[in-house]
């Protein structure tokens, strides 16, 4: 999805980089600062957090789901589904 969105800017295979990327350097850091919380904080309240992460972030992801369906960015197969 990302690449289609930037191959209308005509940087598709930026977007693409950019996001794995930053996905790689997230699954990097994850597991030093999971258990740095986990030492600090307890198990209990890092499930929580990541708990409150995940739906924090699914508000996120519908939001810049319904801006780009606005304005016509997304593909037609992926905003007709919805």
């Amino acid at each position: 999805m990302f690449s289609q969105i930037g191959e209308r800017y005509g940087v598709g295979g930026g977007v693409t980089s950019l996001v794995n990327g930053v996905g790689s350097v997230g699954a990097i850091i994850e597991g030093p600062i999971v258990g740095a919380l986990a030492h600090y904080i307890g198990w209990d309240d890092v499930v929580h957090l990541m708990a409150i992460l995940c739906a924090l972030c699914a508000v996120a992801c519908l939001r810049a789901h319904r801006i780009l369906k606005e304005q016509a960015l997304l593909p037609t197969e992926i905003s007709d589904q919805h």
